[in-house]
C-alpha cells in the first residue's frame, strides 16, 4: 500500500492493527469504490485493467483511487494509527 499511504520514514505501525483498520475502512465503502482499491492495491492490476473490467474510464478509476486514498487517510488519522 506504499501507493496509498505516505511513507512517514519513521517506524511503521503494527501491521496487524493497520490490516484490521484497512478492511474496517473497506467495509465503509461502497462496493465499486472497494472493488477499484483492492483490484489495484492488493492484486496490483493496472488502471486500464481495471477501467476495463468495472466498465469505467481510466481517468474515473484514477480520480476513485484519489479520493479512497484521502478517504483512508483520514479514517486512520482518526483512529489514530501513525502510518
Amino acid at each position: 500500500l506504499r501507493e496509498c499511504l505516505p511513507d512517514t520514514g519513521g517506524e511503521p505501525s503494527d501491521s496487524g492493527a493497520v490490516s484490521v483498520a484497512i478492511s474496517a475502512f473497506l467495509r465503509t465503502e461502497t462496493k465499486e469504490n472497494r472493488r477499484v482499491f483492492v483490484c489495484r492495491y492488493f492484486y496490483h492490476d493496472s488502471i486500464r485493467d481495471i477501467a476495463s473490467r468495472m466498465g469505467m474510464r481510466e481517468g474515473a478509476v484514477k480520480t476513485c483511487l484519489s479520493r479512497t486514498r484521502a478517504r483512508l487517510r483520514d479514517y486512520l488519522e482518526k483512529e489514530g494509527i501513525d502510518v
